[in-house]
């Protein structure tokens, strides 16, 4: 068998590779979108606007961390499609937006085959680990078989898989920078998940991004050459009690494939130190009794009275 990748470069390929994406959303994607959040049919047509493809042939044209758009070929005939960004700015990501083997070329193992294919060809192009995302159960239980882990869902609501880079990479911890906020939000959703707490809606993460850069709340992050891989927040208040500033901590969240690495407890650290030069005279947090052990291995072990709440019902 000659199985081979074809990189998509002329007008007609091109129109052939709409085509087929089309069809892809039409009957795969959209009709087996069985996890995360459900698309409207607003957001079902934004995949077919001018709009979307301005945005999509954008990638494909830019000079870094470029788009491409292949066939698969078998034998010289053409038996699905995949397009994919490899992040070499960063750290060596390769991001697949779009993989479909076509349905009277399915449950022949064909699927792995052209991945292991992609895999190859991506490697030498520096292509370091793997990673898309998802709203269907049967493309998760797919991608499972390839080596693919969950790893908490994406700003758009949508779970992400990871294929854990086989490299490894020292993790760096510092205070969030202003142009990884969005990675921020994707972790956010991963954390509201295991809380099983609401998704951030777009008005909140618009809420969030604006106390973050306004210094009303501190995220400290993980981070893997450029992606963050972890996080914290503190919130600074001024205690009568302390008669000095104290913080609230919140948002502990490691992705579950960096997880048994020991960072959450880095990430601790960093923050504690941080603390101390800001003239932080205590840090406490809400837990549950399950949970105080797990704060107290991080470094929260002062009984600090009984958290108590009131909640506006309203807002």
């Amino acid at each position: 068998m000659n199985l081979t990748l074809e990189v998509i470069s002329t007008e007609e390929q091109r129109e052939e590779f709409w085509k087929e994406k089309n069809r892809y959303l039409i009957k795969d994607v959209f009709p087996n979108g069985d996890m995360g959040v459900e698309l409207t049919r607003e957001e079902q047509s934004w995949f077919f606007s001018k709009e979307y493809r301005e945005a999509f042939d954008a990638l494909c044209e830019r000079t870094v961390d470029q788009g491409k758009a292949c066939f698969f070929v078998k034998d010289g005939k053409t038996i699905g499609f995949v397009f994919y960004c490899i992040y070499q700015s960063e750290d060596g990501k390769c991001f697949i937006l779009d993989y479909c083997i076509y349905p009277e070329f399915r449950n022949q193992g064909l699927g792995k085959q052209c991945f292991h294919l992609l895999e190859e060809n991506t490697k030498n192009e520096g292509a370091t680990y793997y990673e898309l995302n998802t709203n269907s159960r049967k493309a998760k239980h797919f991608w499972e078989t390839l080596g693919f882990h969950y790893n908490g869902f994406d700003v758009n609501k949508t779970i992400l898989l990871l294929k854990k880079p086989e490299e490894t990479i020292p993790i760096c911890y510092e205070l969030l920078k202003e142009e990884d906020i969005w990675q921020i939000l994707n972790l956010e959703n991963g954390y509201r998940y295991e809380m099983d707490e609401d998704f951030l809606s777009d008005s909140v993460q618009e809420e969030l991004k604006k106390a973050i850069e306004g210094e009303k709340i501190y995220f400290f992050v993980a981070k893997r050459k450029t992606r963050v891989v972890g996080m914290c927040s503190i919130r600074t208040v001024y205690s009568t009690t302390q008669t000095g500033y104290m913080g609230v901590f919140e948002d502990m969240y490691v992705e579950p494939v960096f997880r048994g690495l020991g960072i959450a407890k880095e990430i601790v650290n960093y923050a504690f130190a941080w603390c101390k030069e800001h003239h932080v005279k205590a840090v406490c947090v809400g837990s549950s009794e399950n949970d105080k052990s797990i704060y107290g291995k991080l470094g929260f072990t002062v009984s600090f009275g009984r958290m108590l709440a009131w909640i506006n019902r309203e807002e």
